[in-house]
C-alpha cells in the first residue's frame, strides 16, 4: 500500500459504513419516496425524488434547508417538489428571490411543475412610471411555451391590506411571487435631513429634528453642515429621559423631487412578516456578503415559515461566508451554539471552523525613537536587528555575507573589465607627485612664440595663459569610468 488510492480501495467500504453510522442520512436510497410526487406535472428522476423527499422530511422539523447541487441537477425542480409535498393540497403562498434575468424562467418552471399554480412577478413598488411597462405585482401565464403578462394585477400594499387569510380565500391554490434580487433592493432616492441653528450656543451647528439638540460625533464634537457633504447616511440612537428606552433617529429622508418608490424586499420585511408559507433563495452564494441583496436573505427568513436556499457552491472559500448565511437562515440555531451576531461572534466562528490570520502593521509613529524597524526576522533570512542600521542596510549585509552576492558581483565586474581591455587597451599609468596641501597642475609644453606649430586645418596653437591652481577633489564614490574600481557595499 503506497498511495492514498490504494488505501481507499482497500478500506473504502469500511469507511463508508463508519460514516453512515456516525451521520445517518434522513433519506437513504432504500427508503421509499413520498407518494405525493406522482401528482407533479413532471416526473422526477430517482436522484431528484430522493433529494425532494429528504428535504421535505427535514423541513417538517427545521426552519430552513439548503439544496447544494451541481448546475443542471434540477435544484429548481427539487425545491418546487419539496413545497408540493409539504403543502399537501392546501392553498399556499411562496416568495422566490432569484437573479433578475431568470424571473420569467422561474415562472415557467413553476407553471410546468406544480398543478393549479399561479405565478406573479413583483416588478416594483412605486408611484407613476411608464404605463407601457408592467408595475406592481403582475400575473404571468404560459402562451405557446412562453410567459406573458396576463391576468390579475395588484400591489404589495394591497396584499398587505388583504392579509394572508383573505388571500387564501380568493386564491385556493398554490401561488408563487417571484422577484429579482436586483430589483428587490431598488429603493427611493434620499437627502440629508437636519436643521441648522440660527442662534444660541449651537449657532451654525446641526440640530437633530427628532431631539432638538446638537448632533455629536464619536469624539463628542458638534457636527456642521460640512460634515453632510458626502452621500453617506448619518443616524443617531436617542435615549429616552425617563425609562431609558432607545430609538433610531435617521438624519435622512426621501427625495420627493425624484422617483417615489420603495424596495420591495424592504417593504416585505417591514410590513409583511410571516405573510408567506414558503420562501426560496436562488444562488445562495451571492447572498453571503454584507450587502442589500445579502440582507434580503434575512428578510425571506422572517417573511416565510419555511426557507429553502439553492446553490451550486455553498462556500466561497472563507468561513466568514458561512457565518452570514447561517445567521440569516437560522439565527436561533447560531445563537444556541453560542455565536453572537457581530464582530465577536464572527471571530469565534472563524476560529472554530476556519483559519484566522492576524496581520500586525507597525507604523512609523510607534517607533519614533529609533529609525530601525521593529520586529525580528529569524530562520534563514535576516537575523535580529540589534544594531542601529536600518532595514535596507541589514538586508544588503545579509545578502553579501550570507548569500555571497558580493562574490558574484566581483566575478561579473572582472569579466566586464576584461572585455573592455580587449576593445580599448588600458593606457600606461602616469605617476604624478602631489604636494600634501596643493592640488596637482597639468603642465603643457610651451611652443616658441616666433614659430607656431602648423596644423592641418590652418589653426595655430597659442601659448596657454597660466591658470590658477585648483585643488583636485577626490570623488566620494568611485565610478565606472575609473579602471578596476567597483562600488563596495561595506568597507
Amino acid at each position: 500500500m503506497e498511495t492514498t488510492f490504494d488505501y481507499l480501495r482497500q478500506f473504502g467500504p469500511l469507511l463508508a459504513e463508519r460514516i453512515l453510522e456516525t451521520y445517518p442520512p434522513l433519506q437513504s436510497t432504500k427508503d421509499p419516496v413520498a407518494p405525493s410526487l406522482s401528482g407533479l406535472l413532471r416526473k422526477p428522476l430517482p436522484a431528484q425524488a430522493l433529494a425532494i423527499t429528504g428535504t421535505a422530511k427535514y423541513l417538517r422539523e427545521a426552519k430552513a434547508a439548503r439544496i447544494v447541487a451541481e448546475c443542471g441537477a434540477g435544484k429548481t425542480f427539487m425545491a418546487l417538489g419539496a413545497i408540493h409535498i409539504l403543502s399537501a393540497g392546501r392553498p399556499t403562498t411562496t416568495l422566490v428571490m432569484c437573479p433578475s434575468h431568470i424571473t420569467h424562467k422561474w415562472a415557467r418552471e413553476v407553471l410546468l411543475t406544480i398543478p393549479r399554480a399561479r405565478t406573479f412577478l413583483v416588478e416594483d413598488l412605486r408611484n407613476g412610471g411608464d404605463p407601457a411597462k408592467p408595475h406592481g405585482v403582475c400575473e404571468v401565464k404560459l402562451s405557446k411555451g412562453k410567459t406573458v403578462y396576463e391576468g390579475k394585477r395588484t400591489s404589495l400594499a394591497e396584499m398587505r391590506r388583504l392579509g394572508r387569510k383573505e388571500w387564501r380565500k380568493r386564491f385556493n391554490g398554490p401561488t408563487f411571487f417571484i422577484t429579482g434580487k436586483d430589483k428587490g433592493k431598488l429603493s427611493y432616492f434620499w437627502n440629508h435631513a437636519y436643521i441648522t441653528a440660527k442662534s444660541g450656543p449651537n449657532l451654525g451647528g446641526v440640530i437633530n429634528p427628532d431631539s432638538g439638540v446638537a448632533v455629536l460625533d464619536a469624539e463628542m464634537d458638534k457636527l456642521t453642515a460640512l460634515d453632510f457633504r458626502d452621500k453617506v447616511k448619518i443616524a443617531e440612537t436617542l435615549t429616552g429621559p425617563r425609562n431609558g428606552t432607545t430609538r433610531f433617529s435617521a438624519l435622512w429622508q426621501a427625495d420627493r423631487n425624484k422617483i417615489q418608490r420603495m424596495a420591495p424586499i424592504e417593504y416585505i420585511g417591514r410590513y409583511m412578516d410571516g405573510w408567506f408559507d414558503f420562501a426560496i433563495a436562488d444562488e445562495l452564494h451571492q447572498l453571503a456578503g454584507d450587502t442589500a441583496q445579502g440582507n434580503g436573505l434575512g428578510v425571506l427568513g422572517r417573511a416565510a415559515d419555511r426557507l429553502i436556499a439553492l446553490t451550486g457552491t455553498l462556500m466561497g472559500g472563507y468561513a466568514d461566508d458561512l457565518f452570514n448565511i447561517f445567521y440569516r437562515m437560522e439565527p436561533r440555531v447560531m445563537a444556541r451554539e453560542g455565536f453572537a451576531y457581530g464582530g465577536q461572534g464572527r471571530r469565534d466562528f472563524q476560529e472554530q471552523y476556519g483559519v484566522l490570520e492576524t496581520i500586525e502593521k507597525i507604523e512609523g509613529a510607534d517607533n519614533a525613537c529609533s529609525r530601525a524597524t521593529k520586529g525580528k526576522f529569524s530562520g534563514e533570512g535576516l537575523q535580529a536587528l540589534d544594531t542601529d542600521e536600518d532595514l535596507m542596510s541589514a538586508m544588503a549585509r545579509e545578502l553579501v555575507e550570507k548569500a555571497g552576492v558580493g562574490e558574484t558581483a566581483n566575478a561579473v565586474w572582472r569579466e566586464l573589465d576584461a572585455e573592455r581591455e580587449k576593445v580599448q587597451p588600458r593606457p600606461a599609468a602616469v605617476e604624478s607627485e602631489f604636494e600634501e596641501d596643493s592640488a596637482p597642475i597639468l603642465e603643457l609644453p610651451v611652443a616658441p612664440a616666433a614659430q607656431p606649430v602648423p596644423l592641418t586645418f590652418g589653426m595655430h596653437l597659442m601659448e596657454p595663459t597660466p591658470k590658477e591652481k585648483k585643488r583636485k577633489r577626490t570623488p566620494v564614490w568611485p565610478t565606472a569610468t575609473e579602471q578596476r574600481t567597483q562600488l563596495s557595499l561595506f568597507d
